[in-house]
């Protein structure tokens, strides 16, 4: 291969590969040094046919391309031999779990085709539909459709590929965060329906109309830009990601979205939402989820830090639960706000109440604003405030035989909020 070309061919030798194979391209470069190794890319396919893979090299030199299926490695490091950059192997490491990523999906109504289990095609029409205002029939709708996978979902990414065959004024798709089957509700970060992106939860019916039944609606959490800009034919990369109760949104590598939803959602299905007269495609799904959090607040001493340390923390580690105190970031910025922004990205808050401490009610406090599931523990003979004293409280003696039993009740109260909306 000519240094100035920097391309890396991708192909499987016998054509014939299964879905979820990858290949890894081998980059070789001669160098003053010496020749290195440096992994420099994947490629999922489903057939033989592998596209060209920019080479990412930037030494001067000659380069030679070995081919490398996933089937014939045992280890990343078998890869690289030679001297190569930590970072590419952990690069390749998660690229081989990866390789094998797959969903189901169950279209829930609407036409919806699943093309490959990473991608699904929605085949939009005409429809009539009764104006809200004035109840008179229209016939400029369009029909809605919604597909949910086999992920849960309660924090991380999500991200697909949304493309729209042509432009109609009731059009719009997304990724959905979190959808219950049974009501209808969803949360999703969708393109057009009015703005360019936006943030939204429909809700099947909390207001009675006039003549007695449920009127669903949408909830517009965050809206931006407008529908007009979006482009036929054009692919948008859309990467939703949620901390807690904290929801980010980009396009193309651009931020749109961000807010905070004020609720915690536990582990419900993801998927895809659409709405139009014409053809949409969502390819390249991919769900990434992420160790749920609990943000622990207490009184910064001896005895409590042995509750921290001995038994907070080893209980959510068994729930695969990652524990984190406002004492164990570190760093420039504003105490507060690094506190405030720990309890909005977390899935559960576990406090501590049994001193009088104005921080400790002020976090507490916060948290309830926010909604988050919230943990409180006290040690047996605590007086309650009264703000606080009605919500259900772990009381524990500061013994051998109260150490088993407050492990018990928190792995039990764990387990309840994180079941509660599957």
């Amino acid at each position: 291969m000519i240094a100035g070309s920097r391309k890396l061919s991708l192909g499987f030798p016998d054509g014939d590969r299964p879905f979820g194979v990858v290949c890894y391209a081998i980059c070789t470069m001669t160098q003053p040094t010496g020749p290195s190794r440096a992994v420099v890319g994947r490629w999922s396919a489903t057939c033989g046919h592998c596209p060209t893979l920019p080479c990412r090299c930037s030494s001067v030199g000659s380069s030679q391309a070995t081919d490398i299926c996933a089937d014939q490695v045992k280890s990343p490091s078998s890869l690289v031999p030679l001297a190569v950059n930590p970072l590419l192997l952990l690069c390749l490491a998660r690229s081989m779990r990866r390789a094998h990523m797959t969903y189901r999906w169950i279209p829930l109504f609407g036409p919806i085709t699943e093309t490959s289990p990473t991608s699904i095609s929605f085949k939009g029409e005409t429809v009539p539909y009764p104006d809200a205002l004035t109840g008179e029939q229209r016939s400029d709708g369009g029909i809605a459709a919604q597909a949910l996978c086999d992920a849960r979902f309660s924090g991380g990414k999500i991200r697909g590929v949304v493309r729209f065959a042509t432009l109609h004024p009731k059009m719009g798709a997304g990724l959905t965060l979190a959808a219950n089957p049974v009501t209808g509700a969803h949360l999703t970060v969708m393109l057009g329906m009015g703005p360019f992106c936006s943030l939204r939860a429909w809700n099947p019916g909390d207001q009675q109309n006039m003549q007695g039944g449920l009127t669903p609606r949408w909830i517009d959490y965050q809206l931006v830009g407008s529908q007009s800009n979006l482009q036929a034919e054009r692919d948008y990369q859309l990467e939703v990601r949620m901390h807690g109760s904290k929801i980010e949104a980009s396009v193309d590598g651009i931020s749109l979205i961000n807010f905070d939803i004020r609720e915690t959602i536990n582990r419900l299905r993801a998927g895809a939402w659409f709405l139009g007269q014409g053809d949409i495609t969502i390819s390249n799904f991919e769900v990434l989820s992420e160790i749920r959090n609990a943000f622990v607040i207490m009184e910064f001493s001896e005895t409590f830090n042995d509750l921290y340390t001995h038994v907070i923390k080893p209980v959510c580690k068994n729930a695969e639960v990652n524990t984190v105190r406002a004492d164990e970031r570190h760093g420039p910025g504003q105490i507060l706000s690094d506190i405030e922004q720990q309890i909005a990205e977390s899935s559960v808050i576990i406090a501590d109440v049994t001193p009088v401490n104005a921080n400790v009610f002020y976090e507490v406090g916060y948290a309830h604003a926010l909604r988050k599931p919230t943990i409180l523990l006290a040690q047996r003979g605590t007086r309650l405030p009264f703000d606080i004293s009605g919500f259900r409280t772990i009381f524990y003696n500061n013994t051998i035989e109260g150490k088993s039993k407050v492990e018990d009740l928190l792995q039990k109260h764990l387990a309840e909020i994180f079941v509660q909306s599957t």
